[in-house]
């Protein structure tokens, strides 16, 4: 009889702890909230502002320092060809690439791609037409032969062209935030958090569902 009171008395104990155990760690004391906000971080957010600014200091950046070196070189004695070329080669790809940077951060890879084509065709199209030998007119009267260089109608067509480069470049810039705000709606999906939680109202421990669109 007493060593049935005995294990009645441990088995007794045993829950009783069991069950201080588990109300110690459900208490408001040690259950507490931890709502952890979202940040845009958690949708791999993309920055417009970032876009714009990154498009824009890519092709800044190039242009200042081609145009530093090719003024340079213009002013070296002789004129220095290697540095007017490297100049005219920094510029060119600051003005065909760098618009595109901030469109290639933002996931948009296609429409920086189309404006590099642009660029490309439209600038080295006109380098090209500037550097072919100038067209001529030839007059003649009665005292002799008479020469006049028709350089009027190249240098209107290169200028069209670097126009519609510099179009397409400032284009590229200012949308490049609308790529990233069009990236952050396609990826814009619901995330969802499960937190523990205490909820003092029921006096229970339970679960925090925090959803975010």
């Amino acid at each position: 009889m007493a060593t049935h009171q005995h294990i009645t008395a441990n088995a007794t104990s045993s829950i009783f702890l069991i069950l201080s155990v588990f109300a110690l760690a459900t208490s408001p004391a040690t259950a507490q909230t931890t709502y952890e906000p979202l940040t845009p971080f958690d949708i791999d957010y993309k920055s417009p502002e970032k876009a714009v600014r990154l498009s824009l200091f890519s092709t800044l950046i190039p242009l200042a320092a081609g145009g530093g070196m090719v003024l340079a070189g213009l002013a070296a004695d002789g004129n220095s060809e290697i540095l007017t070329a490297v100049g005219l080669t920094t510029g060119f790809l600051g003005i065909t690439f760098g618009p595109s940077v901030g469109h290639s951060y933002a996931k948009s890879s296609g429409k920086g791609a189309v404006g590099i084509g642009i660029r490309l065709a439209t600038s080295f199209t006109g380098g090209v037409i500037l550097a072919l030998p100038k067209t001529q007119d030839q007059y003649f009267s009665f005292s002799g032969q008479r020469t006049r260089r028709n350089s009027n109608k190249t240098g209107i067509v290169a200028g069209i062209l670097f126009s519609a480069t510099a179009i397409s470049a400032v284009h590229d810039i200012l949308t490049a935030g609308k790529s990233a705000k069009a990236y952050n709606s396609r990826n814009s999906q619901a995330i969802t958090r499960l937190t523990p939680t205490y909820f003092a109202r029921y006096s229970a421990p339970g679960l925090s569902l925090q959803i975010s669109f």
